[in-house]
């Protein structure tokens, strides 16, 4: 309801409580507090919370970081085998050679960088779930997927380092002479090149094998079989907590409540007519226990004779 006030001199009228436009335009502008909760249901206020939300942004900003990363090397392993594996398939080294020397060295701080982010990506993740316990559930072997992600990243890391003289040399000769591909190989750069070849095969396989493993841990089937343990263990600690406060509540089934006849009003309501007055009568007379035995004796002899009528 907008409420507004007349002026008398001038007869404008002039809405109440109005904050003006600077106002309007600052609370429009203004950031809304969103309450967030934390991972036990209890929001965190003051330094504490602040820095809790700060750390827990770092961390998903780093971990998105890391999943762009392992995807930006298994899409380089690809671009990778295409520039060797299939030129060394077609004429030999000499249209390997004439495409990939002039970048080899290019391609491997390519490799180093994306390699040692993946490895601190993947290791971070291992201490994340670590600490958070979120290898569950067990049956989808989310702990031995972490361990084998890091240890397939270290062993392409290895192989770039052997790699690297390899590659190094093979720019070196591009530089000197951009056209020594066709000059004649002797057998030691024949070897030098087979052996980067074997190595560089090796590194491509690792590197697509823990991109494979990081597609797996984020697919659906993984997220839905996650959330479905979260659901059961909240559904759990919410039992446990109700069997700590009432053992019984926690593990006696429910029964439906007893149903409890009336106390009786008067003891004269209950000489009624009818073939079973006799045992009403009786029986409230046994249950009032201020009935002496004069009055007992008296509704027995009126039950009586309303039987013999």
């Amino acid at each position: 309801v907008r409420e507004y006030i007349e002026d008398v001199a001038t007869g404008d009228f002039y809405k109440l409580h109005d904050p003006g436009v600077w106002r309007k335009m600052a609370t429009f502008f203004e950031r809304k507090a969103v309450p967030e909760e934390d991972e036990l249901g209890v929001r965190e206020s003051g330094f504490r919370g602040c820095l809790k939300h700060t750390m827990f942004g770092i961390s998903n900003l780093f971990s998105m970081l890391g999943i762009l990363v392992q995807g930006l090397l298994g899409g380089f392993c690809l671009l990778n085998l295409f520039m060797t594996y299939f030129l060394y398939s077609g004429d030999g080294l000499k249209d390997y050679l004439k495409y990939y020397a002039a970048i080899a060295q290019d391609a491997s701080r390519i490799y180093y960088t994306l390699i040692t982010l993946s490895v601190i990506a993947s290791i971070a993740r291992y201490c994340r779930d670590q600490l958070r316990d979120d290898f569950q559930p067990r049956r989808l072997w989310l702990f031995w997927v972490d361990v084998i992600q890091v240890t397939l990243y270290c062993i392409a890391y290895v192989l770039t380092i052997i790699c690297t003289p390899l590659e190094d040399e093979l720019t070196y000769e591009w530089n000197r002479n951009s056209r020594f591909y066709d000059m004649p190989f002797n057998s030691s750069f024949k070897s030098q090149q087979a052996t980067f070849i074997s190595l560089n095969l090796l590194r491509i396989v690792f590197c697509g094998l823990g991109f494979l493993l990081l597609c797996y841990q984020h697919s659906p089937r993984v997220f839905e079989h996650t959330v479905r343990y979260d659901a059961l263990k909240l559904v759990r600690e919410a039992a446990t907590i109700t069997y700590t406060i009432s053992p019984a509540m926690a593990m006696a089934p429910m029964t439906p409540p007893r149903r409890v006849a009336p106390p009786p009003d008067d003891a004269a309501t209950t000489t009624a007519a009818g073939p079973g007055s006799r045992s009403t009568a009786g029986g409230a007379a046994a249950a009032v226990p201020g009935a002496s035995a004069s009055g007992l004796a008296q509704r027995r002899t009126t039950a009586g004779s309303q039987q013999a009528h």
